[in-house]
């Protein structure tokens, strides 16, 4: 018995001499016939034709680097297999598996085989923190899968047995998998995943899929019937040369006679194969050429709405010409067509559920295809076909069955109708039971006769509100929380921004919920106009949210007035009438309104602002966001200014590794707005202003660096990791060495917080430098997980940890 054996492997980088040619002498020692590999890292043609010159091996790559199809014939069947690798961000896996149905068009059987990065039951194919978790982001690839009907060939051969295919320090998932269709699974033999030597499994942290079949590779060497490829004869093209070459083949041929016959099919046969390589050739060089020209229009950091419509108009024609490629030839060739039979056989091939059982009218159940199909086409038939086509009492009789239930009008309210009616004494019974109501929902807003509907921005508080009672029951740094502020908390309030000014109503009650989001109640250490600052600067990025409501509105009025096909460019024109200077319009000849609409009135007042307070920002191609921060970079004090400067010469002291648990303490500290004792007494909260840790006033330096409890911890410190202690701190220059510094700072002050809330002086100095210890070593952990061997050795390169076999050296020691 012949096997066939196909394998996937995620090398993590491909680029490597040695590594090419231990991964192609293992798979050659595992008897690998075709080797389907991602994240090669591949970055020019140069490393393509390199290995091909290297190993004397074809090799074919992606165009847009995740997916790869490739036609084999196994037992004289034609197969596609589909290598992909999915994307390993969240929010671009659903929307890649979509756009993948585009490649698997063609009436062929798929086999899609590669690294996922998701997976479809997290409690069986996932060990560690994210067993159970949600598998919302591999919505689309269980579509994929229920529509083309494949089945995992690790479940078919193995159950539930689980053996991952990815590992990390914290758990081990199966990412790497393999479907097959159901004509192939009986004919698999085994489905394992195999162990490399140590030398190579230390550079990826994958494993190979190996799959065999029974069966080999090739088309089938039996007689089969050549078909003509129906495609043809719908391409106008390909008809008119298959028209020339046939009438020059009959022209030249010569006495007609049975041999000359044969020899004509002959000839004709090799024409319309030739006419069928050629059109799938044509159509894939207008592919290629439709796909460079998105890359190209896809590449550029803005689109203007011309070029939008131009790149939907792109991927229209990518997808027609994928189907154009792949065109079915009509079912029932050589019959004459039915209508019906063509609908019924396009509605059993194609949707994600597929009719198998139908009842007969006897109660038996029916499972064969083709008395499925009848039975619907006779169901169908008798439900539209008239019992009396020439009409009748039948008609009447069904009429008024149908209009039964509707309220009829007197004679006298029939009367009325012939004269005008006010709107307030118009009869509403008369309608039935159609529903009269002042306000429409159209894409998500309210809108009654005087515009946007004061239900959208009640919509808009209720859903922030929701949106803080969720996020409040995550562990979010401030940072963290200033994102999910700009893109969930007020997502809905600044998308109805787009075509209305929010009320300022609305954007206090906006700005006081995020307020008590951010500090839990508490009044705001820092003015909320530094807030509003950059990141660099000091700042959280938190934008107001009257000035983005404004600058939404105008970048819109701006967008739609200098869009050419837009329709109501004379009608936006006429309501701004004379304070138009925001669209860089000339005055018109026509008439103009009295007084502008609010809305643009609102977007001239934004536009005269930006251009006094921002006047660098291009409001067309400058984000809102980036907007309000110059606005607020303006209207800040000289001394909030100074106050900014002096936060950012402290943070680049800090260096930019400081791990999460740290990241409020830092930009607390750098503010110098920790609550000490002194503070505290400051502003009357405390009676005392003396250290819980001995009996000094307590400043922010004494806290950290000058207490006696802390000083212990800095010799502790400096002696395991050879770092500067107090006073020469500001001398430890790597990163590594800022990193042990912000970590001490941290644990000092998480164990001066504990002897507050005690109410006991707490100096034991070797627990805080076994949690100093704990925190270097996670942050490394993640940071190593995050960025990579190669980039984490490159920024964290130090003596007091090892690399060995990809991951660090425990315990962080000296050597």
């Amino acid at each position: 018995m012949s096997l066939f054996t196909f394998a996937t492997w995620n090398v993590r980088g491909f680029r490597d001499k040695a590594k090419q040619r231990d991964i192609l002498a293992f798979a050659q020692a595992h008897g690998i016939d075709i080797l389907f590999i991602q994240e090669t890292n591949f970055r020019s043609p140069l490393d393509v034709s390199s290995f091909r010159r290297e190993f004397q091996a074809f090799c074919t790559f992606g165009v847009n680097g995740r997916t790869l199809l490739l036609d084999l014939f196994i037992n004289g069947k034609r197969c596609r297999f589909v290598n992909v690798y999915a994307p390993a961000k969240r929010a671009d896996t659903n929307p890649f598996f979509q756009a993948l149905r585009a490649y698997l068009s063609e009436p062929l059987p798929h086999v899609i085989l590669g690294d996922f990065n998701c997976v479809i039951d997290s409690q069986r194919d996932v060990r560690g923190p994210g067993r159970g978790g949600s598998t919302y982001h591999a919505r689309e690839l269980r579509k994929v899968l229920t529509h083309f009907s494949l089945t995992d060939a690790w479940l078919h051969t193995r159950g539930d047995i689980f053996v991952p295919t990815r590992t990390s320090q914290l758990s081990a998932s199966r990412l790497d998998r393999t479907y097959l269709p159901d004509f192939l699974l009986p004919s698999v033999v085994a489905c394992e995943v195999l162990s490399p030597p140590a030398d190579l499994a230390s550079r990826s942290d994958h494993l190979p899929l190996a799959t065999t079949l029974s069966g080999s590779p090739g088309a089938s060497r039996s007689d089969q019937s050549w078909r003509l490829d129906a495609a043809l004869l719908q391409d106008e093209e390909s008809v008119e040369r298959i028209r020339k070459r046939l009438r020059a083949s009959v022209a030249t041929a010569p006495g007609m006679t049975p041999r000359t016959w044969d020899a004509l099919k002959v000839e004709w046969k090799a024409i319309l194969q030739e006419e069928g390589r050629e059109r799938k050739r044509r159509i894939t060089a207008r592919i290629n050429e439709t796909l460079r020209r998105i890359r190209i229009v896809k590449g550029a950091e803005t689109l203007t709405l011309c070029m939008q419509n131009y790149l939907i108009t792109l991927e229209a024609e990518y997808i027609r010409l994928l189907q154009q490629r792949a065109a079915r030839p009509p079912g029932g060739w050589g019959k004459a067509p039915n209508q019906a039979d063509e609908y019924l056989n396009e509605v059993c091939g194609n949707g994600s559920v597929r009719i198998t059982r139908v009842k007969r009218p006897d109660g038996s159940l029916a499972t064969d295809p083709d008395e499925i199909t009848e039975i619907f086409r006779d169901h169908f038939a008798a439900v539209f076909r008239s019992a009396e086509p020439d009409g009748g009492p039948g008609d009447m009789r069904s009429t008024e069955e149908v209009c039964r239930n509707l309220v009829r009008l007197s004679e006298e309210e029939v009367a009325l109708l012939d004269s005008e009616v006010p709107a307030e004494e118009f009869p509403h019974e008369t309608l039935g039971d159609l529903e009269i109501v002042d306000v429409v929902k159209v894409l998500g807003i309210y809108f009654c006769c005087g515009g946007v509907a004061e239900t959208t921005w009640k919509r808009a508080i209720e859903r922030a509100r929701a949106a803080i009672a969720r996020l409040s029951f995550k562990d979010l740094t401030l940072r963290e929380k200033a994102v999910a502020a700009k893109t969930t908390i007020c997502a809905f309030a600044y998308y109805a921004s787009r075509i209305a000014v929010m009320p300022t109503k609305t954007a206090l009650q906006v700005t006081k919920m995020l307020g008590s989001f951010l500090w839990e109640g508490k009044p705001a250490p820092v003015r909320r106009t530094l807030l509003q600052l950059p990141e660099s600067e000091g700042g959280l990025g938190l934008t107001h949210a009257l000035t983005i409501s404004k600058v939404l509105a105008l970048k819109t009025a701006r967008a739609l007035f200098r869009s050419s096909d837009y329709v109501g460019r004379c009608l936006m024109r006429y309501w701004s009438s004379t304070s138009a200077a925001f669209l860089d319009a000339d005055r018109p000849l026509g008439p103009l309104a009295e007084t502008p609409s609010p809305f643009y009135k609102a977007a001239a007042n934004t536009m005269r602002m930006l251009q006094r307070e921002a006047p660098d920002c291009d409001v067309d191609e400058v984000p809102p966001a980036r907007i309000a921060e110059e606005v607020a970079r303006h209207q800040i004090s000289d001394e909030e200014r100074q106050m900014s400067r002096k936060w950012k010469k402290k943070a680049s002291k800090d260096g930019r590794g400081t791990p999460r648990l740290a990241q409020d303490f830092a930009w607390r500290k750098n503010w110098e707005v920790l609550p000490t004792r002194q503070r505290l007494h400051k502003f009357g909260i405390v009676p005392s202003p003396r250290c819980p840790n001995c009996r000094a006033d307590e400043t922010l330096a004494h806290a950290l660096m000058e207490c006696p409890a802390a000083k212990p911890v800095w010799r502790l410190v400096a002696r395991d990791f050879k770092i500067r202690p107090p006073p020469a701190l500001n001398r430890n220059r790597g990163a590594f060495a800022k990193l042990v510094v912000m970590c001490t700072w941290f644990s000092i002050w998480k164990r001066r917080c504990l002897a507050e809330a005690r109410r006991k002086p707490t100096r034991a100095a070797y627990p805080t430098l076994s949690r100093v210890r704990e925190m270097i070593w996670r942050h490394l952990s993640e940071q190593l997980e995050s960025s990579g061997e190669e980039k984490f050795l490159r920024r964290w390169h130090t003596r007091f940890f090892l690399m060995r076999q990809g991951k660090l050296q425990i315990p962080i020691t000296a050597f």
